[in-house]
């Protein structure tokens, strides 16, 4: 832990951490054309957001932007709606 340390900042040494322990995945053409045909989708970047989670059948999507899901089928939680919901913080 020391080299990383000496090599790494605090923050990249929080987003590795992270990233060992979440799985991050691809968002398909599918999901690109779905965002573009679906008009209650207002932000692209949300849009794509939902059709990646939908394809790999998340059971929810955690933002601080939860308005702006206003079309999804998928449960949107904030993050501290998530940390209660799910880590029982």
């Amino acid at each position: 832990m020391l080299f990383l340390r000496l090599v790494f900042s605090p923050y990249q040494i929080e987003i590795a951490s992270l990233c060992q322990r979440i799985e991050i995945k691809p968002n398909m053409a599918e999901g690109a054309l779905a965002t573009l045909l679906n008009q209650s989708i207002l932000d692209i970047e949300d849009g794509l957001e939902y059709y990646a989670a939908d394809a790999v059948s998340c059971k929810c999507i955690i933002t601080e932007d939860i308005e702006d899901f206003h079309f999804s089928d998928i449960e949107i939680l904030s993050c501290e709606e998530f940390f209660k919901k799910h880590l029982h913080l």
